[in-house]
Parts: structure tokens; C-alpha cells; sequence
């Protein structure tokens, strides 16, 4: 079988025969954004919308039964259906549902037009098509486009014409029209008589091993295998790592979008409600958008804004029946971040007066003070005022409802940055007071949705039923998010900030209506985030990828990226969010900045003074190590040079004086540190380029300059820590974790900074191994200091306390020591360990520099090891062996090259029979760093027989059937099975290859196939 990897190694003067037929999907076009199985739940997603049950059922089992919707209708017995088209797929989907009514039938065409048109978006061209076939149409040949497909063949020229492809195509056979596929090969004999050519000469190209190779071939025709899949990848936008910051909020709030147009859509409502002032920028978003989907394809739905906030809902929620006075006055306080004074107070009552027996101008803390603020007003003639005041903002924000049209509904959408649902819980509380009646109109179901949540998210849901219902995917969602994203949303709401209105009052009569009342800036920034953002606004194809994101509530490729830039941001993101828009509080309309620069503090101190203040702690803790680091300069209390400051750190900060001179002297870039302790660096050419790294993106992150700088950081990091953290067990115990080097540093810092919110484990239990840790201690064998004996008796393992003592963590090599072959092995340096414990902390002692083996199986090759992993190319033998040791045998490398054979084809030798240089001159480009192992990987993932050239010898049987086992894991049988006849082939004197091809041919129904090999 001829095989090809690029469209480009098809040269049109080398193509001998008249007609070249070609397959269209993952030949000719590919999917550029969307996997076509995440297509067909994207577009089951949206019909569970129509059906009224999105987020009530899985997309993706509706997707199951689509599919078998599908075979049963190939399996009709009145008809014949090759391939039944999606209009007929999926109207018998929604027959099935609802009836067989013209409704039914409606909707499968509106949900196969859906998915056609997701399809069309996600369709490009494969590189270098246009022109190979140009030029095959040059040379005078029929060029014809066939596809098994559903779509019909009106839309399969539609998407060629999209794609350019169409003018060098002279006519398109589709399955769904033809009622003929290739699969059976049927197609390919009416495509070749609708020519009247002879299957002689005729050349089909495909990527489909039966389909479009197997088939076309047992009929006389010629095929060529077209293997380019790995140039097919799907290429979607790198998500959180775009330069620009405002193009991913741009996008998470597409993403939100999205979501809440479904779970519109399918909840039957026709009034989207946008909370002023934070959610104002969202709605902009759905406006300024305009997707043609959501124009097409989704239930037209009135949006405008809704101006509620703490400031005003909170006076719907007392309880006039209790205690009402404290509760207000509670209130007036929270709403000033627990400190005001009583002129504060009152206005935010309601009223002008303040009591007679406190100072109006002094500052009074709710923590301390609030008993002898309700005392005071309580002395007073004011409560009554108070009252009256109170009752009126209540009235009047039942008028605003009602004229605003939150009360003329069944049903409506209220959505919001986030983070408690206070407002709408508020809201539930004053509809439940007053009912129908005291509203004025009927009390609508309000669903509520937003981007982020906190804690209190939860217990309101609980609290805003019956008329409000939560949201229960909320994308950033509290149990997602690190502590440091959740201490503080500083960094997500600057960016919602309105450019304009400031904060709401309360409301005013104008004319016959309620209005909001605000005050309004008299100029309009054209710097602002809300503009910023929307100037990255557009439909855009890759939306499809948010929109599949929502509809399968899958979004970690989108939010994981962004929570890291905003959990270790580096300068340009720290530079972009030094916008002087974030409000100090909810009523007095001052701003500020959300990065906190206080360089004389420590990261302690700041971290607790942004979580008191509302800072963005992160983006406030790189910016002033930044700042502490290269220079004292005095903080600018308004940071409005904050950029310029940065910069001049970046580069030219001045050296502090007195005490910290020798600190910061130690803490000189150390660039040979900086290659040891960072192993993913150990490309960077010379250290002017590891001092570069360094300073423009190293120190932002964390990372350490100097193994000064790295003991003392890591001594601060390690007291934040359980004392019985251990980073192996953390990787072991979190297998989906990629390690990465320092494998200590990287694990404590991604417990602390996220795998504690997300409640990941931490041990990791080796079976018998711990309890002869443990046996070691309470038999007396070992001694603890008093340090670990206080930590021993709070609960720190043995094993972790022992292996702490030699600087070493848990790794999975523990498990490969086998103690018996140990001992033997080096027993004239260890002697004879008594249990496996003993072995591993004598070997880690002594055994690290005799390079000394775990077992007759485990024995490093540093050579090899430096070899195979170019990270540690570098390194001496000793550290090689550490470096394997501590991180490589957790990221499953191989400790030598008999290791990874046995693991890779059940024997310790390497085949002889494979010509691996030969094999790695197919394709230098390629090939150019590939060892030989990997030379022999590659062999076994990508091979198809015969390939006389590359085997020889004997065992070139055995390749042949390693190569058929990967197939089969692959899941293609035809392929598998035509390895196993070429092991037999090259070595036919070996009967068990015979046997095993027999065995394969029985279990496919092949019973004279069967009889033929076993009597070979």
C-alpha cells in the first residue's frame, strides 16, 4: 500500500492515471476547530435547547443515540439508506421525542442546518490542496471529490466552494445522495461507470485505510494512503495567553454569552435582564457581537440593562418584624466596608439628621462600634424617620421593577459578573414580603447567572428560593479558583467597571416612571477596560469553540490558562490592569488601581493588606517583589506611574543601602544557579540569555535568581505548607498533574496557589512500604530529634520524616527496589538492609554516587539518560542519577535503555532487524534528534507493511507483530491485521506467527483465512 504524509509529496507529472479521485474529510478539508465527535455535541447541545432540557440531560448521550439512530436506519428493512442525511436523522430524533408533527420535522431541519453551519465555520482547506489540485487539472485529469458523509451534496459543494477548492474539482459523489458509500465499495463502481473508465486507471487518495485504500484496490483500482493526520491538528486560540489581557475577558464573556442564550432558549424566556452597573459591559458584548448563529439559529430575546445593586437591595431584606434598626444600620455599615461616620450613616438611611450623641464627622468601625451607634439613633427622635425612609426606597424600587418590565414576565434571565447572588437573594426575600399584591403585577421566575462565584454562593441559592434559581455551572465557580483569586475579585471586576455611570443612588420619579438615579461622568476615557475589551469584539469562526465550550459545560482549556496568567502574572498583564478604575467602595465613587505596589512590606504583609483591601493580591505580590527587589524607591500613593517605576526596576534599579546591602548582594543573578535549578532552561545558549529570561519574565514568576533568594523563599514557602507535604506523593496522588521541574518548588507552589481550593490529595500510601517506615520508629532502629517528634506526633509518616533528612521526596522508584536483588547486587557497600526502608535511605546515603543499581531490572545508564532527555544532557553522572531519581522517574522516564525496551516490546535487547539509521534518513527533518529508541517508536506507531528496506533479519516478524499490537490499541483492526500477515510473510518458517494471524482471522469471521494460516 502506497502511503503519503503531505498532499505535497504527490507530484501531478508523476500521475499516470486518467481519473484521481479524492476523499473530502481529513483528505482534502479539515476541521480546524471543533473534533467532528465535539460538532455532533455541540449540535446536540443545541436541539436539547429547543426541546426545553438543556442542562437537564447530557449533550453527549443524546449524541449516543444519534448514532444509533443512524445504524438503525442503515439496517431498515423497506429501504435502502446508505447514508440518511441529517435532516432525516435528526427529524426522527425529535419524532421520537415529541410525535411525528410537523413540528418534529421543523426542528430536525433547524438543527441539521445548526450543525452544517457550525461545520462550515470549523471546514479549511489542508495545506497545499488548492495547488495539487491545480495542478493535476493542468495535466488534463478528471478530478473527482467522493465522501461517505451526511451532508447533502448541495452543501458538500457549498463547503468546497468555501474553501477554494471547487473550480479544480470537476463533480462531488456524496453517500447521502448516491445511496452508495465507499465503505462497501459500491460507490467507487458508480462513480467509475458514470465515466466509463476502466478501475485500471483510476488513482484514489484517502485517509481512510479501508474505505478509501482497502476498497478501491480490491476492486482494480489504484489507491494511495494519505497518513497526514499530525499535520490536521486542531488549532484553536491560545486562550490566557494572548498578549493582550482584554482579548480574554473579551472572550469569557463570549463564553458566558453563550451559556446563558442556551439556558435561555431552552427555559422559553424572551427578556434578558443585564445588572447595572458591572453587567452593562456583558450586554455591550451581546450587542456589538451580533453572531449570525445567535441572528439564525436562536429564539430572538429583548435584552437591557437592570440597574439593582447592594446599595439598593439590601433595604429589601429587612426584617421589620426584628430588630429591623440594627439590621439597617448593619447594612450602612457593610456598605462603607465596616468603618463610617454617622452622617455616612444617615444618607444611606435615608435621612439628613444624625444623632445628638455621636460626632457626625468621626469615623465609627462596625467590628467595635455598631451597639453604640443603634443606641445612639435609638436615643433619638429618629427612628421613626428612619423607618418611613426606609419604606420609601422600598416602594420605589417596587415601582422601578415593575416599569423596568421584571414584573410583566413568566419568566426572565438576570445575569452578572458575580460572585454571591446577593442582589437577586434580596430580591426573592422582598418578593416573598411583599407578593403580588404590594408589587403591583405577577412575580416572574428569575434565573440567575453569572461568571464568577465565592463562597457564599452556595448558601444564597439556598436562601433566593422559590423565585430566584441559581445557576448550577458557573464558569469561574468558587471550587475552581485558587485562594488568592478568591480572597479578592479585584482583578476580574476592574475590568467590568462602567466608563461612565457612577454608583447607583437609588431611584427618582421622571414623570409618570421610575428611573434609576446615578451620577454620570462628564468625560468618557477612551483608554478605559470596557472599551478596550470592546474593541476586540467581533464574530469571529473560533466563537464555535466558546459556544461547544458552554453547550458540554467543558471550559478548563479556557479558564485554566487564564486562572494562571492572573495567579502568576508577568509584567505586560501587571502593566495593562494599572487602570485607575476600581472603586474603594459600592457608594462613594472614588478609584483607584487593583495592584497594590508597597515594596516595603513583606509578601506576608501585602498579601494580608490586598485581602483586607481589595486588591488583587497576585498581580500586588509580583509588583512589589519586583519593586522590593531592584530598588527602594518611595511609593507613589496614587500609582499613576506605576508602568514607568516597573520598568526602571526592570532594568535600572539602584541597590539599597545599609542592612539589606550584603541580603542583596547574595541575591545577585547566580546564572549557573539558575541553569541547575531550572531544568526546562537548559536550552538558553550562554548565561546572557538565562540573565535575560531572568529579568524579563523569571523574577515576575517567582522564579529564583540565586540559591540565597531560593532557601529563603523556600523556607517562607515551605512554613504555608502541611508539615506532612511531601511533592513526590503530590504528583503521585494527582496523576493528571504534569511534573515539572524543580519538581519541590512547582508542587508546593501549585498545592498553595491552587490544588488546596481544589481539595487534591496530598499522601500517597505505598503498600507494606509505609508500615516498615513506620516499624522502623517504634521498634527504636532509628532516632527522631525533638522537632520530629513533636511533627510524628501530629501525624507526619515516617516515611516522609526520614526521607526529609536526606532532602529527598517520594518517587515511584521506591516501588522498583527489590530488596533481595539489592542487597546482592551492592552488598559490599551496604551490607544486607533488613527491610526495604533500610535499603532506600542506605542507598540514598551512600548509593547515589556508586551509581548503584535498584535491582537485576533497574540499573541507570547516565548515558543513555543523558542521551535520550535532552533537559539533562548536561549533567554529570551523579546529578543525572539524582536528576532521575527525584523528577524523571515521576514524569515515567526510563532509567536505561533495557528498561525502556522491556516496557516498549517485552525484551531487554534492541531488535537487530530494524535498520534504525536507515529508517531515520526517510525523513532527516524530522528525525533529526531522535535517538534510537525513538527511531524504534516511531517505527512501531507509524509503519505499514512491506517494508523490505528498513527490515532484515531474523525478529523482523516480531516487529511486524508489535506494530500489529499498537494498531489494534489504536483501534485499527484492518491495519493490525495486515501487519501479522507480513510478520508471516517475512519469517514464514515460524509457526507461531501463523498461529496468531489464524487466531485474528477466526475472531474477525474469517474462518477460510483462519484454516489457510493454521495449516501453513
Amino acid at each position: 500500500m502506497q502511503k503519503i504524509f503531505s498532499l505535497s509529496e504527490i507530484g501531478a507529472s508523476d500521475v499516470s492515471h486518467d481519473l484521481v479521485s479524492f476523499d473530502i474529510f481529513d483528505t482534502l478539508v479539515y476541521r480546524r476547530y471543533l473534533e467532528v465527535n465535539e460538532v455532533h455535541d455541540l449540535a446536540s447541545a443545541y436541539a436539547l435547547s429547543l426541546l426545553g432540557q438543556f442542562g437537564k440531560e447530557n449533550p453527549g448521550a443524546l449524541t449516543l443515540t444519534r448514532y444509533d439512530f443512524t445504524n438503525f436506519m442503515n439496517a431498515a428493512a423497506h429501504e435502502r439508506i446508505a447514508d440518511p442525511t441529517l435532516d432525516a436523522v435528526w427529524s426522527r430524533l425529535f419524532t421520537a421525542r415529541i410525535g411525528h408533527t410537523e413540528k418534529a420535522l421543523t426542528l430536525g431541519r433547524k438543527v441539521a442546518a445548526f450543525e452544517y453551519e457550525i461545520d462550515r465555520q470549523n471546514l479549511y482547506a489542508v495545506e497545499g490542496a488548492a495547488e495539487m489540485l491545480a495542478a493535476l487539472k493542468a495535466q488534463g485529469k478528471t478530478v473527482i471529490a467522493i465522501s461517505d458523509m451526511y451532508f447533502s451534496q448541495t452543501e458538500i459543494e457549498g463547503i468546497l466552494l468555501q474553501t477554494g477548492l471547487a473550480q479544480h474539482i470537476d463533480r462531488v459523489f456524496v453517500s447521502s445522495q448516491e445511496n452508495l458509500t465507499k465503505h462497501s465499495g459500491n460507490l467507487f463502481t458508480h462513480v467509475w461507470k458514470q465515466f466509463d473508465i476502466a478501475p485500471a486507471k483510476t488513482l484514489h487518495l484517502g485517509d481512510n485505510t479501508h474505505s478509501d485504500v482497502a476498497m478501491p484496490t480490491s476492486l482494480g483500482g489504484h489507491a494511495i494512503h494519505v497518513a497526514h493526520a499530525p499535520l490536521l491538528r486542531i488549532k484553536r486560540p491560545e486562550y490566557g495567553r494572548r498578549p493582550d489581557i482584554h482579548m480574554e475577558i473579551g472572550d469569557l464573556s463570549k463564553l458566558f454569552l453563550t451559556q446563558l442564550l442556551l439556558c435561555a432558549q431552552s427555559d422559553g424566556s424572551d427578556r434578558l435582564f443585564f445588572l447595572s452597573r458591572d453587567g452593562c459591559l456583558l450586554h455591550k458584548v451581546l450587542e456589538k457581537w451580533n453572531s449570525p448563529l445567535f441572528r439564525n439559529f436562536f429564539t430572538p430575546i429583548h435584552s437591557e440593562d437592570l440597574f439593582l445593586s447592594r446599595a439598593v437591595t439590601c433595604w429589601l431584606n429587612v426584617n421589620f418584624q426584628d430588630k429591623w434598626l440594627l439590621q439597617s444600620i448593619g447594612h450602612a455599615f457593610w456598605l462603607h466596608h465596616g468603618k463610617a461616620t454617622p452622617r455616612q450613616i444617615s444618607g444611606m438611611l435615608g435621612i439628613d439628621a444624625t444623632p445628638a450623641g455621636l460626632d457626625a464627622g468621626k469615623v465609627y468601625h462596625s467590628s467595635t462600634d455598631t451597639f453604640t451607634v443603634l443606641e445612639a439613633y435609638e436615643a433619638s427622635d429618629l427612628v421613626e424617620e428612619i423607618r418611613t425612609a426606609l419604606l420609601h426606597k422600598r416602594a420605589m424600587a417596587a415601582s422601578y421593577l415593575k416599569d423596568a418590565g421584571v414584573l410583566n414576565h413568566q419568566s426572565v434571565h438576570v445575569c452578572d459578573v458575580g460572585y454571591s447572588g446577593t442582589v437577586v437573594r434580596d430580591l426573592n426575600t422582598f418578593f416573598l414580603q411583599e407578593g403580588p399584591q404590594g408589587l403591583g403585577g405577577s412575580i416572574p421566575q428569575v434565573y440567575f447567572h453569572c461568571i464568577a462565584s465565592n463562597a457564599n454562593y452556595s448558601g444564597n441559592a439556598r436562601t433566593a428560593l422559590p423565585h430566584v434559581i441559581f445557576q448550577k455551572d458557573v464558569i469561574l465557580n468558587d471550587g475552581l479558583l485558587p485562594g488568592e483569586l478568591k480572597d479578592s475579585f479585584a482583578w476580574l471586576e476592574m475590568f467590568f467597571k462602567h466608563p461612565l455611570y457612577g454608583p447607583l443612588l437609588g431611584y427618582r420619579k421622571d414623570g409618570d416612571r421610575t428611573v434609576p438615579s446615578y451620577d454620570v461622568a462628564a468625560q468618557e476615557d477612551p483608554h478605559h477596560p470596557c472599551h478596550l475589551i470592546l474593541n476586540t469584539i467581533q464574530s469571529d469562526p473560533s466563537d464555535i469553540v466558546l459556544l461547544w465550550m458552554s453547550a458540554v459545560g467543558f471550559w478548563s482549556q479556557f479558564t485554566s490558562p487564564l486562572i494562571e496568567r492572573f495567579l502568576n502574572p508577568d509584567e505586560s498583564t501587571i502593566e495593562q490592569m494599572l487602570s485607575d478604575v476600581y472603586e474603594v467602595d459600592a457608594v462613594s465613587g472614588k478609584t483607584r488601581s487593583v495592584v497594590l505596589v508597597a515594596p516595603e512590606l513583606s509578601d506576608e504583609e501585602i498579601r494580608h493588606r490586598a485581602q483586607r483591601e481589595d486588591y488583587w493580591i497576585p498581580g500586588s505580590l509580583v509588583a512589589s517583589r519586583l519593586a522590593r527587589t531592584r530598588s527602594a524607591f518611595e511609593t507613589d500613593t496614587e500609582q499613576k506611574s506605576l508602568v514607568n517605576k516597573l520598568r526602571a526596576l526592570a532594568n535600572h534599579g539602584a541597590e539599597g543601602k545599609g542592612s539589606k546591602q550584603a541580603e542583596r548582594s547574595q541575591d545577585a543573578f547566580d546564572p549557573a544557579f539558575y541553569r541547575r535549578f531550572y531544568r526546562d532552561l537548559s536550552a538558553l545558549p550562554n548565561d546572557r540569555a538565562l540573565e535575560d529570561h531572568y529579568f524579563t519574565h523569571g523574577k515576575l514568576v517567582g522564579r529564583y535568581g540565586s540559591e540565597a533568594m531560593m532557601k529563603r523563599e523556600q523556607a517562607t514557602l515551605e512554613q504555608r505548607l502541611p508539615r506532612d507535604f511531601d511533592a513526590g506523593a503530590y504528583f503521585m496522588a494527582n496523576p493528571d498533574l504534569p511534573v515539572t521541574q524543580p519538581v519541590s518548588w512547582t508542587a508546593a507552589r501549585h498545592y498553595l496557589n491552587i490544588g488546596a481550593a481544589q481539595n487534591r490529595p496530598y499522601h500517597y500510601h505505598f503498600p507494606g512500604l509505609d508500615e516498615a517506615f513506620e516499624a522502623l520508629l517504634t521498634t527504636n532502629k532509628i532516632s527522631l530529634s525533638d522537632a520530629e517528634r513533636k511533627d510524628y506526633q501530629d501525624g507526619v509518616p515516617a516515611r516522609i520524616l526520614l526521607l526529609r533528612r536526606l532532602g529527598a521526596i517520594s518517587a515511584p522508584w521506591f516501588n522498583m527496589l527489590d530488596l533481595q536483588e539489592f542487597s546482592a547486587l551492592n552488598f559490599e557497600w551496604c551490607g544486607k538492609p533488613a527491610s526495604a526502608p533500610e535499603a532506600i535511605l542506605t542507598f540514598l546515603k551512600d548509593g547515589i554516587e556508586r551509581i548503584a543499581p535498584l535491582s537485576v531490572s533497574v540499573a541507570f545508564d547516565p548515558d543513555f539518560y543523558r542521551r535520550q532527555y535532552t533537559d539533562a544532557a548536561d549533567l554529570s553522572d551523579i546529578d543525572a542519577y539524582r536528576h532521575w531519581l527525584e523528577a524523571g522517574s515521576l514524569m515515567h522516564r526510563a532509567p536505561s535503555e533495557e528498561w525502556a525496551l522491556q516496557h516498549m516490546i517485552g525484551q531487554r535487547t534492541y531488535p537487530t532487524a530494524f535498520h534504525w539509521d536507515l529508517f531515520q534518513a526517510t525523513d532527516r527533518a524530522r528525525f533529526a534528534r531522535s535517538t534510537r529508541l525513538d527511531l524504534l517508536d516511531a517505527f512501531l506507531s507509524t509503519a505499514v507493511p512491506p517494508r523490505d528496506d528498513l527490515l532484515g533479519g531474523p525478529g523482523a516478524g516480531d516487529l511486524w507483530t508489535w506494530r500489529a499490537a499498537r494498531a489494534q490499541g489504536a483501534g485499527d483492526q484492518h491495519l493490525s491485521t495486515e501487519c501479522l500477515r507480513e510478520a508471516a510473510r517475512v519469517e514464514p518458517h515460524r509457526g507461531v506467527f501463523w498461529h496468531t494471524l489464524g487466531d485474528r482471522l477466526q475472531s474477525q469471521g474469517d474462518l477460510h483465512g483462519a484454516l489457510e494460516a493454521y495449516t501453513r
